[in-house]
């Protein structure tokens, strides 16, 4: 956790968004935009998890299907959001996702490493749990997302930048 996603020394804002019945967080430090789905130019060769490439605002964006990329699964791409974050090499990169909920305020005790029950495709790409009224809330670590290899079907991605 890096100390620019906190709003004071015990606590972060955190955007929740959802896979199906999953819940969630991004650190809104790291999000640049949320938008409702945009025409996507699908990438030859790329790995399954990258629905495409599309042009915003003048800038090329590289959209990465959640769905593929955690869970290894295949969703309809066409109906989610997309949270537009900014990489550390400057890139942009769209996260889809099923659906956008609130910005929580977390108090930094309350979010956990990781449980080694944890699936492992989640446990490589978060930075911590944290329980809520119903349920439990996977931070995400965006740079993990983006920058964690992956493996499917016995072959290794790593996800690379389309501008």
């Amino acid at each position: 956790m890096s100390a620019s996603t906190l709003i004071n020394n015990n606590q972060m804002l955190i955007l929740s968004v959802y896979l199906g019945d999953h819940t969630f967080g991004i650190p809104v430090v790291d999000i640049q935009d949320v938008l409702r789905t945009f025409y996507l130019t699908r990438v030859p060769l790329a790995p399954p998890y990258i629905a495409g490439v599309a042009n915003l605002r003048g800038h090329i964006v590289t959209a990465i299907n959640l769905n593929n990329r955690i869970f290894h699964e295949n969703g309809d791409a066409s109906n989610s959001m997309n949270v537009v974050i900014e990489h550390s090499n400057g890139e942009l990169y769209s996260l889809l996702v099923d659906r956008v909920g609130d910005v929580l305020t977390l108090d930094k005790s309350n979010i956990e490493e990781p449980p080694l029950t944890l699936n492992d495709s989640l446990r490589n790409v978060s930075q911590g749990v944290s329980q809520l009224e119903k349920g439990i809330m996977v931070i995400l670590d965006v740079n993990k997302v983006i920058t964690h290899n992956v493996s499917q079907k016995g072959k290794e991605h790593e996800i690379v930048s389309y501008s």
